[in-house]
């Protein structure tokens, strides 16, 4: 039986438990490739919680461990089914893997899994899809960071108001915005005062070249996408709008076909 030692990742930044939160932040606003896995004495316990680093009053000296999805890490020996029930289990896009002493060796991600346990037969983008809400381009960054504190992804499209794609917000873009906020950063008007971040409008930040697919893409090309561009926007068949978005996270939702 397969197992995940073949998809073995090591391009990881081991993090205390202990640490301060800010030394995360450079993987958070894609400064640093380098995935972040949350250790103890050199042990994998977890991987980051996101979406309870949206807070509008991060204590940038606060400590990891109070943002940490508590998860031990895989065996070098476990298969894959192993592996994608619990990357179902924490909706996760990676999980750590230790080693035959329980240090932490590196991680397995959602996509090299998928890929592996489906072999060419994984079904279609539409069946891996998670429906999300939409942002309208004049709504604010504080609606944008409610609505990613209440979705499992990292992507939102945006509209003109009238139905149409016009781009995508990521999770990253308020999270750097909240991050320099906190930090004393940000724009100022011409007295000198600070302005508000979460009134700015999502149109000024998101991406205008939102990643698109059709509902019927194959497995495969849904994999590639993800590889990268980190989501996909899935349109329903005729132009009849949007089912959803898929990410790494998503993509055990559902066991492959």
């Amino acid at each position: 039986m397969a197992t995940i030692e073949s998809l073995l990742r090591t391009d990881f930044k081991a993090v205390d438990k202990r640490d301060e939160v800010h030394s995360v932040f450079g993987w958070l606003t894609g400064d640093t490739k380098k995935v972040p896995l949350i250790v103890d004495d050199g042990k994998p316990i977890g991987i980051l919680n996101e979406r309870a680093l949206m807070s509008r009053h991060l204590d940038q000296k606060a400590k990891v461990e109070s943002f940490t999805v508590t998860t031990r890490g895989l065996p070098l020996t476990a298969t894959l089914e192993q592996a994608a029930a619990r990357m179902r289990e924490f909706r996760a896009a990676r999980l750590p893997v230790e080693d035959a002493r329980g240090k932490l060796a590196g991680y397995v991600t959602s996509i090299d899994v998928s890929r592996a346990q489906a072999q060419g037969n994984g079904g279609r983008a539409a069946d891996l899809c998670l429906p999300v809400r939409s942002l309208e381009e004049k709504q604010t960054l504080g609606d944008a960071l409610h609505a990613f504190t209440q979705e499992y992804v990292d992507f939102l499209p945006v509209t003109n108001g009238g139905g149409k794609i016009t781009g995508v917000l990521p999770r990253s873009a308020v999270l750097r915005m909240g991050l320099d906020s906190n930090a004393g950063k940000g724009r100022r008007d011409a007295g000198g005062e600070k302005l508000h971040y979460l009134d700015d409008a999502v149109g000024g930040f998101m991406d205008d070249a939102p990643v698109m697919l059709p509902a019927a893409a194959s497995f495969d090309a849904l994999l590639k996408t993800l590889e990268q561009s980190g989501y996909a926007i899935v349109q329903r068949e005729n132009g009849g709008g949007i089912l959803g978005v898929v990410t790494p996270e998503t993509l055990m939702r559902a066991a492959p076909k």
